[in-house]
């Protein structure tokens, strides 16, 4: 028997799950932005990635330290990331 997507004369479609477990934030951002370059240029699958990053707070390019209301020794573990 074949399948669903041979029966109707299609290719399977080419989407990918990869999971990654806990990653440091900037370390999922590089991988991510490969990743994202490569299905630009049309050599790379679309791709659902599944991880998880330690807290971070990220901060728009405008923002300054008094958009902030806490700081990091105020916070539940005391070492939140911070991106700007």
């Amino acid at each position: 028997m074949t399948s669903f997507p041979e029966r109707l004369g299609t290719k399977p479609p080419l989407l990918r799950a990869a999971y990654w477990g806990s990653v440091d934030y900037l370390t999922a951002l590089v991988r991510q932005e490969q990743i994202r370059n490569r299905i630009l240029q049309g050599t790379g699958p679309d791709v659902v990635l599944c991880l998880e990053h330690p807290a971070i707070v990220t901060a728009g390019r405008h923002a300054s330290g008094s958009d902030f209301l806490t700081s990091p020794s105020h916070t539940a573990d005391g070492d939140p990331g911070y991106i700007r």
